[in-house]
């Protein structure tokens, strides 16, 4: 196994100076499972102080934590000191931390067994429970007595469902009974919190896992309201249909919360279910606006100059997010052609530069004082009508055209 020139070098300086040192975590799962780490974790015997003498460049990251960050080569490292964590309050975070002698010890405190192996580039593998066997075998198991690890922190619930999401592994039977049997902790943990694991599980290759957590009766502490509207739909085909909607969508947040939204047909009650859940305004502002024109009928002759317009109401991506949605639904080929055709249209308005926005016209208010047309709440209106001829005369966006166009008015 391949690790950076800097993360070697630092476990070959902390062990020159006495200690010990290891990869851990997340990067070595994902070694093991030939992905390429994100960012690479240090635990070590060393206390922070002796970190920061070791090292030239540092800075504290979490040092109440034992956590200190080494920049080697514009590069940042977070090591941090082999710890064992006291009681937990609130279902969510210990009460401090203590040094831990060894690695073992730091292992025990670890979440999942995937999670819970450490690695040295010349002594191997450390891996007390498993680990590598599980994650041969596709295995989401908890470290040790899975109801304690539950219990110790009930956001461990929903990174155990994202964790299997993500990686398309199953989860342990034992591991499962354990967060089910705990699941009412999820109220203990903040929204911002759950609104992030659930992000990551909408945003895997594996939605159907969103069908399990309404099964084990855990949506409901993600968003009562979205647990209604799968209540709603009252059959598992309806449900498995709203997620290969929600699967065919690009991957972001706001097209994938569009898709799973859309059936509540109601902008006001997307907004109160995405503010529940403490999204930004922008996100919030996106997804209402495609549901509220998600009612726009596909029968209906959409023209260049209608198309347009809509555009300019819900943004690019908006439209077509609502057109992939009713192309999924689509149960004929004429649907779906003519959804494809409306596709072919938006992208012809962009190639072509067509405007379809105010900002976009040839003239501004200032041009609309200057020539005398209009002054104060009229520049507006005169701007709107200018608008309204360029979306049917998009030639004819030039600063000479609008102008003799409004002065004919």
């Amino acid at each position: 196994m391949n690790l950076p020139d800097e993360v070697i070098e630092i476990i070959t300086e902390l062990e020159l100076a006495g200690f010990s040192a290891y990869v851990v975590g997340g990067c070595v799962r994902d070694m093991i499972m030939k992905r390429t780490p994100n960012d690479w974790d240090i635990t070590t015997s060393a206390l922070p102080a002796d970190i920061k003498k070791i090292f030239e460049r540092t800075y504290d990251t979490g040092i109440a934590h034992g956590t200190v960050t080494v920049i080697l080569n514009k590069e940042h490292y977070e090591v941090t000191t082999y710890r064992i964590e006291k009681e937990y309050v609130n279902f969510r975070r210990p009460n401090g931390v203590e040094f831990a002698e060894n690695i073992a010890q730091d292992l025990s405190r670890r979440d999942f067994t995937m999670n819970a192996i450490a690695y040295h580039p010349h002594k191997g593998f450390v891996d007390p429970y498993g680990g590598r066997k599980d994650i041969e075998n596709k295995i989401i198991r908890a470290v040790g007595d899975a109801k304690i690890r539950f219990n110790e922190d009930a956001l461990r619930i929903l990174r155990a469902v994202r964790f299997a999401a993500q990686l398309n592994f199953e989860i342990a039977e034992e591991t499962k009974t354990a967060f089910i049997d705990k699941r009412e902790l999820l109220k203990y943990i903040s929204k911002e919190r759950i609104r992030d694991e659930f992000n990551k599980i909408c945003l895997s290759e594996n939605l159907f896992f969103i069908l399990n957590i309404y099964k084990w009766d855990i949506l409901s502490y993600i968003s009562g309201e979205i647990k209604k509207l799968f209540d709603n739909l009252e059959t598992e085909q309806k449900l498995v249909q709203l997620l290969e909607v929600m699967a065919a969508m690009p991957v972001n947040l706001i097209s994938r919360y569009t898709a799973l939204l859309y059936p509540l047909n109601d902008s006001d009650a997307v907004k109160h279910i995405l503010r529940e859940l403490k999204f930004d305004n922008q996100t919030i502002k996106n997804v209402a606006l495609a549901i509220e024109y998600y009612i726009y009928e596909t029968n209906f002759k959409i023209d260049a100059v209608e198309m347009k317009r809509l555009l300019r109401i819900c943004e690019v991506d908006n439209v077509r997010n609502i057109l992939l949605i009713k192309k999924n639904k689509a149960s004929t080929i004429e649907e779906i052609e003519y959804i494809e055709k409306l596709f072919l249209l938006i992208d012809h308005i962009l190639e072509q530069k067509e405007c379809y926005k105010i900002k976009d016209l040839a003239i501004t208010g200032n041009d609309v004082i200057k020539q005398n047309i209009a002054s104060g709440k009229e520049i507006g209106k005169k701007l709107e009508q200018a608008l309204e001829f360029i979306l049917c005369f998009p030639h004819k966006n030039t600063n000479i055209e609008l102008i003799n166009y409004l002065m004919k008015l």
